[in-house]
């Protein structure tokens, strides 16, 4: 479903990740190697996370940036 809304798999999964988890620091998108290598229980919360469309739906134009342009547009070609 979030697929064909436009959703990227690795920005979803980065919002899904620190929807209940924080890596500390700022960090607002971490590719998915990134999360992998960060991850402690530590992090985790106490608090259960909520997960609407409405708080969902800034999530990819905003990390789109962090992409390589293959990613986001993946039937694009690059020079």
């Amino acid at each position: 479903m979030y697929r064909s809304e436009g959703f990227l798999p690795e920005a979803f999964r980065n919002f899904l990740a620190l929807l209940g988890w924080s890596p500390g620091g700022d960090e607002e998108f971490l590719r998915t190697r990134d999360l992998l290598e960060k991850f402690s229980l530590a992090g985790v919360s106490r608090t259960n996370a909520v997960l609407t469309s409405r708080s969902s739906s800034g999530s990819t134009p905003s990390t789109c940036r962090n992409f390589p342009l293959r990613n986001c547009c993946p039937k694009s070609k690059t020079n």
